[in-house]
């Protein structure tokens, strides 16, 4: 079984090229083909993620329900960073990935304060300071 995505060190790192992302592509499907345990590969390729992007923190939200349906959630899966958001529930049509799903793309914002969609973590009861996304 192939090893999993390694953690995120503290070090910070050089800016990537392409060709180290298509290694991480290959190194992050690799795992996924040999994962007996979803949860912990999701945890592990996230980590590897936001160590690439040289982010804090991340979280991948899957959609729990139909997009049409208001009670549809987005649901955390995975996170890295100073916060356990595991399963959190945000409503799928609000905030900035509410917004990333309707328009079936990635939004990246470089400064949320600026942001009309963005939901502030101490909107629902997080004390965390986020300045991009």
């Amino acid at each position: 079984m192939p090893a999993a995505p390694k953690a995120r060190s503290s070090k910070p790192r050089a800016p990537r090229g392409a060709e180290d992302h298509l290694d991480l592509v290959a190194e992050l499907i690799e795992a996924f083909a040999g994962s007996e345990d979803l949860d912990a590969t999701l945890a592990a390729a996230l980590a590897r993620i936001a160590e690439a992007l040289d982010a804090d923190a991340a979280g991948l939200f899957l959609l729990d329900g139909d997009y049409a349906d208001p009670d549809a959630k987005l649901v955390c899966r995975a996170c890295v960073g100073p916060i356990d958001v595991t399963g959190l529930e945000l409503t799928a049509s609000i905030g900035i990935p509410g917004r990333a799903l309707q328009r079936n793309r990635t939004e990246l914002v470089a400064d949320v304060a600026r942001d009309p969609d963005f939901l502030a973590p101490a909107t629902i009861g997080l004390d965390y300071d986020i300045r991009s996304m």
